[in-house]
């Protein structure tokens, strides 16, 4: 996947070896970690993004870390059609 701007949606999706333009996002919703586990925990986060393909996909993606900091997009879940 691929973000236009650090803290934006991607602006595509490979999808079972398909290249999907992101036609609409909503998003981000930042989720810290457990603070109770450890500092460290606490300290990471993702952003969670709601997105629609051109052909009508849905995906439900996360990104890792802060774009600054290399992050990698994954998918956690599939929407409804």
């Amino acid at each position: 996947m691929t973000a236009l701007a650090p803290d934006h949606p991607p602006a595509l999706v490979v999808w079972r070896g398909t290249r999907l333009r992101v036609a609409r996002a909503d998003g981000p919703e930042r989720v810290h970690g457990e603070w109770w586990v450890s500092d460290a925990e606490s300290g990471l986060a993702r952003d969670y993004y709601r997105v629609e393909t051109a052909a009508g996909d849905r995906f439900w993606l996360f990104r890792d870390a802060p774009a600054a900091e290399g992050a990698r997009w994954w998918l956690h879940g599939l929407g409804e059609a």
